[in-house]
């Protein structure tokens, strides 16, 4: 799988899991949805990560991939978070 394929795969997943807690949030607590309003923040510099992609070289996509798979992650941990809010 190459780095395209990856970062592909990673926005869809993450896609989907906004998707879902969006739909969610409309009915949440204050708490989640200031969750929400950072996750959106994050959300947004993530994509921007992912389209630099299609501009930079090979070499300073590695950097740009890094960038990417750390604001994914960090996407992935503020859902989850925000699952645990909304299941209470």
């Amino acid at each position: 799988m190459d780095i395209q394929d990856e970062i592909d795969e990673l926005i869809e997943t993450l896609k989907r899991q906004r998707d879902e807690l969006n739909l969610q949030i409309r009915l949440a607590s204050m708490e989640a949805r200031e969750e929400w309003a950072q996750a959106e923040q994050t959300w947004e510099k993530f994509r921007a990560r992912t389209d630099e992609l299609g501009a930079v070289g090979k070499d300073a996509s590695r950097d740009v991939l890094t960038a990417a798979g750390l604001l994914g992650d960090e996407l992935k941990t503020a859902y989850e978070k925000l699952r645990k809010t909304l299941e209470k």
